[in-house]
């Protein structure tokens, strides 16, 4: 039993859910087979909030990134799991070409602060390995006032294009849309998972 409906005379068991689950394999990088899972699942109507009549639930979505390590054989380097309705799960994808190409993924969470599920690996023969976004950083905090903090990834980070443009705001601001300075943007290129900057600009913001 998972949970009455509003109607207080049924309980939500298996049979009340659909599962739908699309397997891709998004590509090889360094040998090594990179698959996509993506599981949805319906639900029947559940109890509203507050007493509210029965509504039906939005799918939640399951994804899992899993990298072949042998024949037939495969580790899992990233799972997410979403809150009923809340966002839709999008697909990872690879970036870049030859032995410097990445995998990446990144998910919004649903909410206002930009935040988001995000993750970026680089691969050998041993496998998946975060890439390493130390420099990149460092430069961008060069660049920036002192006083200012800037988002380092989820939308700021754009591997398509191996660029990262994101707002910058001081650190003592008092809410998340006030004490805007400017944009920093950046631009780097991937060498044995490391991200070299390649320029990296700060605009300051225009005074009305």
């Amino acid at each position: 039993m998972i949970g009455p409906k509003a109607d207080g005379g049924h309980t939500l068991t298996a049979r009340d859910y659909q599962v739908q689950q699309k397997v891709t394999t998004l590509g090889t990088i360094a040998d090594h087979r990179i698959v996509q899972v993506l599981t949805t699942i319906h639900a029947g109507p559940r109890v509203a909030t507050f007493g509210g009549p029965a509504v039906d639930c939005p799918p939640a979505q399951w994804k899992s990134l899993l990298v072949g390590v042998g024949a037939n054989r495969y580790v899992e380097i990233y799972t997410l799991q979403s809150n009923w309705g809340l966002y839709k799960v999008g697909s990872a994808g690879i970036y870049g070409s030859g032995p410097d190409s990445i995998l990446g993924t990144d998910d919004p969470d649903g909410g206002n602060g930009g935040g988001c599920s995000d993750g970026y690996w680089w691969f050998d023969k041993a496998g998946a390995h975060p890439v390493d976004f130390t420099k990149l950083e460092d430069a961008i905090r060069r660049a920036i006032p002192k006083q200012g903090t800037y988002t380092s990834g989820c939308g700021a980070l754009h591997p398509a294009e191996a660029y990262l443009e994101s707002g910058v705001q001081r650190l003592d601001a008092k809410c998340h849309a006030c004490g805007g300075l400017g944009t920093v943007h950046a631009r780097y290129r991937i060498q044995s998972g490391v991200a070299i900057p390649v320029s990296v600009r700060f605009e300051a913001e225009t005074e009305r």
